[in-house]
């Protein structure tokens, strides 16, 4: 596909702005179209309908960064972090949740994914 790697937390957000359009059919069955910044399509109709309204949910794994925090509260139904303190795991979650409130959207139902790794190090650096 030779995409660049810059750019591509875009592309991703893009795509998923164009599953969510696809999924939200109008009720008679007609057709969907999308215009995104990377991606542009016609008659999403063609499309078959997702399962369950709305389509599944879309999860993001990634830290906990400003951007990836904006990321998941705007464009995502859930965030897999990958942090190593649970201070710090708390407080992205608590920034997650405000900028979704912001931006008007609702609390999903499921509760966010936590993941567990060892470290051998405290928050400062140093060996226990």
């Amino acid at each position: 596909m030779r995409a660049e790697f810059s750019g591509r937390a875009g592309r991703l957000d893009g795509t998923v702005a164009l599953w969510h359009t696809a999924w939200q059919r109008p009720e008679d069955g007609g057709s969907v179209d999308f215009t995104g910044r990377h991606f542009q399509a016609e008659g999403l109709d063609r499309l078959p309908p997702p399962h369950g309204p709305g389509g599944p949910p879309l999860w993001l794994a990634g830290s906990g960064t400003p951007r990836v925090v904006e990321r998941v509260a705007r464009h995502y139904d859930g965030w897999m972090p990958f942090l190593p303190y649970a201070r710090a795991y708390g407080e992205a979650r608590d920034r997650v949740q405000r900028t979704r409130e912001a931006a008007g959207r609702r609390t999903p139902s499921r509760p966010p994914c936590t993941t567990r790794s060892p470290s051998t190090r405290t928050p400062h650096g140093r060996a226990p």
